[in-house]
């Protein structure tokens, strides 16, 4: 039973993630990992604060920014699923246009506001 349980090990960071993330200590604990052992970062989003098309792009490009810094593989887990529907989420991954018809259905000024920092286009 002892070799099963020695097959993973879950790490939970300290703190707030850019602060993990992006600082120095941050980075030794990353890598140290990551040269000693085979590592996946693992990001998880709040499945109920993700049905904003606000909120999710934010994750998702925040996801690929912990990515890009750790240069390790990265999986996105939405929690909380049992309070709230998570295949919006899956369908936003996976094709682009039902993303992007939910965010033509904002207001014009949260539209405005949500592409100053979204991967969206004016209409």
């Amino acid at each position: 039973m002892r070799d099963t349980w020695d097959s993973f090990v879950l790490v939970d960071t300290p703190g707030q993630i850019e602060v993990f993330t992006w600082s120095a200590s941050g980075q030794i604990i990353s890598d140290s990992f990551a040269c000693t052992y085979p590592t996946v970062v693992t990001y998880v989003a709040d499945t109920v604060r993700c049905q904003s098309v606000t909120t999710f792009m934010s994750n998702m490009l925040y996801a690929l920014s912990i990515m890009y810094k750790t240069k390790l593989p990265l999986l996105v887990t939405f929690n909380k699923i049992d309070v709230a529907p998570h295949q919006f989420a899956i369908d936003w991954v996976r094709d682009y246009e039902k993303f992007e018809v939910r965010h033509r259905g904002l207001t014009p000024e949260r539209r405005r506001r949500s592409r100053k920092t979204n991967l969206t286009e004016a209409p």
